[in-house]
């Protein structure tokens, strides 16, 4: 799990890289939410009930997202589980924004 969550991080940084070195690109990093994985399951393996998000989620909001309505979304990080119909009515406060990037914002 720890090489996956490491992986995960830099991926979210190469976007960001990508993002900013080609503009004409659409990058968008999704969060596909939780799941049902054999190394999931591994990770979670504490015999409770676990809330894993049905496969149908991430890919209807991948389709979405591949859209020219989804394109405000540019350089932004988001989850599969959030509100595609709440995402675009807020698309003038994310569009141009530092709102769903990554960042470091330095020492306080």
């Amino acid at each position: 799990m720890s090489s996956y969550s490491a992986s995960k991080i830099a991926t979210a940084k190469l976007f960001e890289y990508l993002h900013y070195e080609h503009p004409s690109l659409f990058v968008l990093s999704i969060h596909p939410g939780s799941i049902k994985t054999a190394m999931k399951a591994k990770a979670v393996g504490s015999g409770k009930p676990y809330p894993y998000d049905n496969i149908d989620l991430p890919v209807s909001f991948l389709v979405w997202a591949a859209s020219d309505e989804a394109k405000f979304l540019n350089g932004k990080f988001v989850w599969a589980q959030w509100d595609v119909d709440a995402l675009k009515k807020m698309a003038d406060t994310i569009r141009g924004t530092e709102k769903f990037t990554f960042g470091l914002l330095g020492w306080l």
